[in-house]
C-alpha cells in the first residue's frame, strides 16, 4: 500500500484486494471445519454481557454531556476515556476474585498452578508482632506449590510493602476483597505471615487463599482527565488546558506571532530547526515521528535542554520505563556536554 501511495499504480490495489480475499475465505473455511467438529447438541456460548458502565450517581463529571456529541467526534472519544480507570479497576477486582475462587476450590500441587496466588492456607493462629511493631500477625502453612517469589517475598531493603487480597463474606452473599500486607514468606518452609491489623480483625475471616494485589492506583490521573473534559465543554475559552484540547481536536501546531512555518505545516526539519520551532509554540504541540534510529531520542534530549535552559519545567511520559530511562540518559549527556549539568534536577 505504501508503494501505491508513492506511484498510484491501481494494479497494486488489485493485488492487495486479491490477497485479502484469499485470507478471508481461508478464515471462513477454518471456521466451517471447526463447526463440523463440534458434537451435535452442544450448546453455543452465550453472548457476553455488555461492558459495565458507572451508574448515573458515580459517572465521571461531564461524561453525560460529552456522550451527546456525534460518535465520530473527539468529544465522544473523550467521554469513553473518562471512565477508563474505573473500568480498569473493575477488571482488576474481577480478575483477583476469580483467581481466589479457583484457588479455594483447588487442592494439591498440580492444581495450585497460579504463582501469584497462594492456596491451601492452614491457619497457625496469631503471632506476636516483631520488636518495634504493635500490630499482630496471622501465620499460615501452605502445601507445596509454585510461588512468585520475586513479587510476593518481602525484601528487607524495600520501602514498599507487599499487598495481598482475600475473599471475606459480606451482606450480598458474594463476598468482597479484603487486603493486608505480607510480613514474611518462606517458600521452602511453606510459611506465610500476614499483618493482622484492625480491618482483618473486624472482618473475622481466616483466608484459605491469598492473591498478589499489585494494582497501582491512578492517583491524580482520573481528576486530570475530568479536568480535560471540563475544558472541552467550556465555551468561554478560559478553562485552560489548551494543549490537551488541541491534541484531541487534531489541530496543526500553533506558533507565536511571527514564528513557525506558514499554516503550521512542517515537513522534514533538521534538529536545530526543530529546537527553534519548539521555542516558538503557542500553547500547542509538535509531533516528531520516525522509525527506530532516526534521531527521536537525540532530538528530544536537545529539546529538553533548550527548554530547561530557557527556564521551563519539562515532564516526560512514555509507554515504558525503559523508554524514559533511555531519554534521560541522553539528557544527562547533553547537559554534561553543554556544561549545564548543575542546573539539571528531577
Amino acid at each position: 500500500y505504501e508503494s501505491f501511495m508513492g506511484d498510484g499504480d491501481p494494479d497494486r490495489l488489485t493485488r492487495i484486494a486479491a490477497y485479502n480475499k484469499d485470507d478471508v475465505w481461508a478464515t471462513k473455511e477454518v471456521r466451517d471445519w471447526l463447526v463440523a467438529q463440534r458434537p451435535k447438541g452442544l450448546d453455543w456460548p452465550k453472548l457476553a454481557p455488555p461492558p459495565a458502565t458507572p451508574s448515573v450517581d458515580n459517572a465521571p463529571e461531564g461524561q453525560a454531556e460529552l456522550l451527546e456529541f456525534p460518535e465520530e467526534s473527539f468529544q465522544y472519544l473523550l467521554a469513553h476515556l473518562l471512565d477508563y480507570w474505573w473500568l480498569e479497576r473493575r477488571f482488576d477486582i474481577a480478575d483477583r476474585f476469580s483467581r481466589l475462587e479457583a484457588a479455594e476450590l483447588e487442592t494439591g500441587r498440580d492444581s495450585l498452578g497460579d504463582p501469584d496466588t497462594i492456596g491451601g492456607l492452614v491457619s497457625q493462629g496469631q503471632v506476636a508482632p516483631p520488636p518495634g511493631a504493635r500490630v499482630a500477625r496471622q501465620a499460615f502453612h501452605f502445601p507445596e506449590q509454585e510461588v512468585n517469589e520475586a513479587d510476593l517475598v518481602p525484601q528487607a531493603d524495600s520501602k514498599f510493602s507487599i499487598s495481598v487480597s482475600y475473599i471475606t463474606p459480606d451482606a450480598t452473599g458474594e463476598g468482597h476483597l479484603a487486603s493486608t500486607s505480607v510480613e514474611a514468606l518462606d517458600v521452602v518452609a511453606r510459611y506465610l505471615e500476614l499483618v493482622w491489623g484492625k480491618k482483618p480483625t473486624e472482618y473475622g475471616t481466616i483466608p484459605k487463599a491469598v492473591v498478589l494485589d499489585d494494582y497501582i492506583h491512578p492517583g491524580a490521573k482520573q481528576p486530570a482527565l475530568v479536568a480535560v473534559g471540563a475544558a472541552v465543554l467550556d465555551t468561554t475559552g478560559t478553562a485552560g488546558l489548551r494543549v490537551a484540547r488541541a491534541l484531541l481536536e487534531r489541530e496543526l501546531p500553533r506558533f507565536l506571532p511571527g514564528g513557525g512555518p506558514m499554516a503550521g505545516e512542517i515537513g522534514a526539519a533538521t534538529p536545530d530547526e526543530v529546537l527553534d520551532l519548539v521555542g516558538q509554540l503557542d500553547n500547542s504541540f509538535l509531533a516528531i515521528q520516525g522509525p527506530p534510529g532516526t534521531g527521536k531520542t537525540y532530538t528530544g534530549a536537545r529539546i529538553i535542554h533548550r527548554l530547561v535552559t530557557a527556564g521551563h519545567r519539562v515532564g516526560i511520559t512514555a509507554f515504558s520505563h525503559s523508554a524514559i530511562d533511555k531519554l534521560l540518559k541522553e539528557v544527562v549527556k547533553v547537559f554534561a556536554k553543554e556544561g549545564d549539568k548543575d542546573i539539571l534536577s528531577a
